[in-house]
């Protein structure tokens, strides 16, 4: 158990993701964390690594995002969340909001009662429920009902979950780490026609 030597519980170098358990195990990368602490300080900006599999980019997010959850800086779920090229907001904030609310409850149990976290709940319910219906279901000019409805119902949950956290006194909102299920051809050809637009 050579890293006991070190200071270290267990070993830094499994490869299973950075949680709540195993921060002190993340070693390396002061620089790129100071920095992106830096950067978060302004509510303002929206931070997106890129990389190549393997070189810790979820790892540096994971220590990241529990960073702020311990010191309760930012209010985070405990799953990353995977996006596809095709997924609405209705999808990502569901998403957001499942993996959000039960931590959020398990936290602080006084929410059930609390009337932002029940609109929070009500929404996503409404959601799930919309998106039952399943595609190609009540068309408008073709655009579907649901995802209309639904576009809605995420802004509007998005903001009171916003609100939730910011009322529990996490100091400047939500942080989610999202993992693209995309090719780098993929993301080379939504660059290129970007720029041709």
């Amino acid at each position: 158990m050579i890293w006991r030597r070190w200071g270290l519980k267990d070993n830094p170098y499994h490869l299973h993701p950075i949680d709540e358990a195993s921060l002190d195990l993340f070693t390396g990368r002061e620089r790129e964390i100071q920095l992106l602490k830096s950067w978060s300080a302004d509510k303002s900006n929206v931070i997106l690594m890129f990389s190549p599999d393997g070189v810790g980019s979820s790892a540096i997010g994971n220590y990241l995002r529990f960073d702020f959850l311990r010191t309760q800086t930012y209010f985070t779920p405990c799953a990353e969340l995977m996006l596809s090229r095709d997924c609405s907001l209705a999808q990502i904030a569901s998403n957001l909001l499942a993996a959000s609310l039960p931590l959020l409850r398990q936290k602080h149990p006084f929410l059930i009662r609390d009337e932002t976290y029940v609109k929070v709940d009500t929404l996503l319910k409404k959601m799930v429920a919309l998106n039952e219906g399943g595609p190609g279901k009540n068309r408008i000019y073709g655009w579907e009902i649901n995802s209309m409805a639904n576009e809605n119902f995420a802004i509007e949950a998005l903001e009171l979950c916003r609100d939730l956290v910011l009322k529990l006194g996490y100091e400047r909102g939500v942080v989610v780490l999202l993992q693209f299920v995309t090719t780098p051809s993929e993301i080379r050809s939504l660059a290129i026609n970007d720029c041709a637009r």
